[in-house]
């Protein structure tokens, strides 16, 4: 009987060292939203061309990155924003929460088409949410000023490209 309790105590702390071993040595990212450490967790980006500008925008396509938004930025460049994602249209709300500058939201249908603009919000707006005037599938935000510099109207189509996973996205090699 004692011998059988030595084995099984061998064997269990044998598959305990390996399972941890295995944790460890495994090159998966089993939470890579959670681990995620450059650029706030951003890991894809996307191409925004309007007329002759060029934006580059940081996707946020989870919940996590979504809540986080702009939020803790000091700046936004001029050719920079964020498109959010979302797999299913609705009248999903903004807020200004630890923002540090203002912005205009532009919330796109599943066509791409502007439903609702809202231009200059400012950071003392908060706890104030912002909701489309219509159900949206995407929204960008970009420097204020942007949609009015760009004469962007409700109706308008946009040309957004898919997400790519190059942290590297440069509006000069297009």
């Amino acid at each position: 009987m004692k011998r059988h309790h030595i084995i099984l105590t061998a064997v269990f702390i044998s598959l305990a060292i390996l399972l941890v071993a295995g944790w460890y040595l495994l090159p998966v990212d089993l939470f890579p939203e959670e681990n995620a450490e450059t650029n706030n967790g951003i890991t894809q980006h996307a191409i925004w061309l309007e007329d002759e500008s060029c934006f580059r925008l940081d996707v946020a396509d989870t919940n996590t990155l979504r809540r986080q938004g702009l939020s803790g930025r000091d700046s936004l460049a001029a050719d920079e924003g964020m498109l959010f994602l979302y797999d299913l249209s609705g009248e999903y709300g903004y807020w200004m929460k630890d923002m540090n500058f203002p912005i205009d939201i532009i919330w796109l249908n599943h066509n791409d088409e502007i439903v609702t603009i809202l231009s200059s919000v400012l950071p003392d707006s908060y706890p104030e949410t912002f909701y489309p005037e219509d159900s949206a599938r995407k929204v960008i935000e970009v420097s204020a000023g942007i949609a009015t510099e760009l004469d962007l109207e409700i109706g308008d189509m946009l040309n957004v490209s898919p997400a790519t996973s190059t942290l590297s996205v440069d509006c000069a090699m297009l």
